[in-house]
């Protein structure tokens, strides 16, 4: 809708005394009613104080409705030396807006959320289209303003349920906050005012940056129990974490780019769970290749059958996460089941000289009349064997059939100690 010159606008530019009314417009203002009056000026009331703005000699005062504003401009007022006098109402600072005709004048009234009364008698009488145009402007100013005022409330929301990390209230919030938002946008799209698109701009980013916020803080989280997982050998646990945090970090960038602001923290999230990615997945296969080559520096046969106890099972933590072979886990079942196979052999092989080590020194304590040493010492010989036995049934490593024939021929040099060593307790047992 154009300009409605309800006063006589040839005349409008000689009731003011220092500029035109277009200099006081923007650029890309448009105005849609002018209304005017002689001398009269502009009333303001305030805390129960009035002042009146009167115009001076052969000047008047003019009302411009545009699309943001009221302006309210009065010409060369007596009590003023610094030329007209300006009052700018914004739309969005208006509470309420009346437009009443009266007898021979009307009266545009104007009350603003700091709580001034600002009133203008125009000499036109006609002026239902202005009314129309207030309630018009001014209704939907206040759906804009109360979405903006909800939306407020709901950043403030968000920033607390960031900072105690409750997720759901956030997504919630966030919720609220968006379709506010969007009541806000459809508003401002109907009638821009001035300044309603600066604090909508305002709010957007405020709660994007709640939103980046979230994601980055849920994605920190995560990669922080990951890396806890992670050094307690919970490695499909860990990965999971770091997979979730890897999605939270690229929401976060997602955001940040869509809305025209910073995503450094975002990034750094980004490389950080890369990088555990990458550690997560290495972690088992190293993790089992450390404790096979510890286990190799080990001397000692006793010792190292438990180092190499420990690197098989490690390696069969690899083996349950590489099956199957579409996992994110370094290594295949194919180099688990070589590598695993080079464990067994070597701890056969410990077991073999530990059982060796320990029939030695069994023998020698039985010698030596230290019976019981000697029986614990030949039992866990045997034990040696057992085991010994056990992997290289299971598995391809070893001689089953030769370690059997060593076991059976300690046993049969181990049962007359045996039988004589429990029989010897067993009195020893009736007699306590």
């Amino acid at each position: 809708m154009g300009p409605s010159l309800l006063g006589d606008d040839s005349d409008v530019d000689d009731l003011l005394d220092q500029r035109r009314l277009d200099a006081y417009l923007g650029s890309d203002e448009e105005l849609f009613h002018l209304l005017t009056n002689r001398r009269v000026g502009v009333e303001r009331t305030e805390d129960g104080d009035t002042t009146q703005v009167t115009a001076g000699e052969d000047c008047g005062a003019v009302a411009a409705l545009t699309d943001r504003r009221v302006l309210l401009l009065v010409g060369d007022p007596p009590a003023r030396s610094d030329g007209d006098y300006v009052a700018s109402l914004p739309y969005a600072d208006v509470e309420e807006a009346e437009a009443v005709t009266e007898l021979l004048t009307a009266r545009l009234q104007f009350e603003t959320s700091a709580g001034a009364i600002w009133e203008f008698t125009a000499r036109e009488a006609d002026i239902d289209e202005v009314a129309e145009f207030l309630r018009e402007a001014c209704g939907v100013w206040g759906e804009v303003r109360t979405a903006l005022d909800t939306l407020s409330d709901h950043c403030d929301a968000l920033a607390d349920a960031l900072e105690s990390a409750d997720w759901t209230a956030f997504d919630q919030y966030r919720a609220d906050a968006e379709t506010a938002l969007e009541t806000a946008r459809d508003g401002a799209d109907a009638a821009p005012f001035e300044g309603v698109e600066d604090r909508i701009d305002r709010l957007e980013t405020d709660l994007y940056r709640l939103v980046r916020d979230r994601n980055v803080v849920r994605g920190e989280e995560l990669l922080a129990e990951a890396r806890r997982m992670l050094d307690d050998r919970q490695y499909e646990e860990s990965y999971d974490r770091v997979r979730t945090a890897r999605e939270r970090f690229q929401d976060a960038t997602d955001v940040a780019t869509t809305h025209d602001i910073d995503d450094e923290a975002a990034q750094e999230g980004l490389a950080a769970a890369t990088e555990l990615a990458t550690t997560v997945a290495e972690r088992p296969l190293t993790t089992a290749r450390e404790a096979h080559e510890r286990a190799q520096a080990v001397d000692e046969p006793t010792d190292r059958v438990t180092a190499l106890e420990d690197a098989l099972d490690s390696y069969r933590v690899v083996a349950q996460l590489v099956a199957g072979g579409d996992g994110p886990f370094e290594g295949g079942e194919e180099t688990a089941r070589e590598e695993i196979e080079a464990v067994i052999a070597d701890l056969i092989e410990a077991l073999l000289a530990s059982a060796r080590e320990r029939r030695t020194a069994g023998d020698w304590e039985w010698d030596a009349g230290n019976e019981e040493t000697a029986y614990d010492l030949l039992s866990s010989a045997r034990d040696d064997l057992d085991r010994a036995l056990e992997l290289a049934e299971e598995f391809p490593p070893g001689d089953p059939e030769s370690i059997r024939r060593t076991r059976e021929e300690l046993m049969d040099h181990f049962d007359v100690l045996a039988i004589r060593y429990e029989v010897a307790q067993a009195n020893a047992d009736l007699q306590n």
